[in-house]
């Protein structure tokens, strides 16, 4: 009885807790909701009447102005930047119109363990000002409570970061403001970013070669390759493969280059030594 209910435990948990596949965007995410009218102040009508809204947004490759939406929630994931794991970023968001209340403000949020929720804060609080530049790290790992295991792995892949600016927030059970999916007087707008794992550079090829012999040293990890001998720099070699003469056996790598926004990233180097082989003996070894 106990293997059938480890066994009923560990699919319910491969089902929950299952991504999608890195090249598309998790979905299930709560939908912002308006307010139809107002509370304790001027009527507002629904949702949005353009006094406060996101006018724009620069991420990475991200630079989006707009003007307010009728609907209070804008889907701008069509526009998307990458965003390297472990590194930081600055972010600007401009908004237009204030508030006279005093639960007002600014807020953005991540998913970046692509589960559909909005689980990481970038900026660290609700802030009530209107505009704001700032920074963030996209970590290499979250703590997610109510979880287990309750620490996830940031993983390659698409998700979405969502911004909200209004003038008033709801509350959680717990007194807690519930500014990520709640009711709301303003705008939200939510965005595409692709999480970049960046690889280590590697070259493989023999370690000896045969004297009259050439050889090939073939470098992965990377999209572009300059190679260099580690005592000398940059031989004007590229590709993903390099050859040499016996002659030439030395020590080489390459820094290789990345299309997806990774910094260059030098390989280790690989010595390949020339020996004296007996007759008939050609093989590289």
């Amino acid at each position: 009885m106990k293997n059938y209910l480890f066994i009923a435990a560990f699919l319910l948990r491969s089902f929950v807790f299952c991504q999608v596949p890195p090249n598309q965007l998790p979905t299930g995410y709560c939908s912002i909701q308006t307010y139809p009218g107002g509370l304790n102040g001027p009527l507002h009508l629904p949702p949005n009447t353009g006094s406060l809204y996101i006018s724009n947004v620069k991420l990475g490759s991200i630079n989006n102005s707009t003007s307010f939406s009728s609907s209070g929630f804008s889907d701008y994931t069509i526009q998307l930047t990458n965003l390297i794991i472990g590194q930081s970023y600055s972010m600007s968001i401009t908004t237009v119109g204030s508030s006279s209340s005093s639960i007002n403000g600014l807020t953005a949020t991540a998913d970046f363990d692509r589960d559909g929720v909005f689980e990481t804060e970038l900026i660290p609080n609700v802030v009530s000002s209107g505009s704001l530049n700032f920074s963030f790290t996209v970590p290499n790992q979250i703590t997610v409570v109510n979880q287990n295991p309750s620490i996830i792995k940031i993983l390659p892949g698409k998700t979405r970061i969502r911004i909200i600016y209004g003038e008033r927030y709801t509350y959680d059970g717990s007194g807690n403001l519930y500014y990520r999916c709640g009711y709301v007087y303003g705008e939200a707008e939510d965005y595409s970013v692709n999480l970049v794992s960046c690889p280590t550079p590697a070259v493989t090829g023999p370690t000896t070669v045969c004297n009259g012999n050439g050889y090939t040293l073939t470098a992965t990890g990377g999209d572009s390759y300059d190679w260099y001998a580690c005592n000398f720099g940059l031989i004007g070699k590229t590709g993903s493969t390099a050859s040499f003469s016996f002659r030439e056996a030395n020590c080489y790598g390459v820094i290789a280059h990345y299309l997806n926004g990774c910094p260059d990233k030098q390989s280790n180097g690989i010595t390949t030594k020339a020996v004296a082989c007996r007759v008939g003996e050609t093989e590289i070894k």
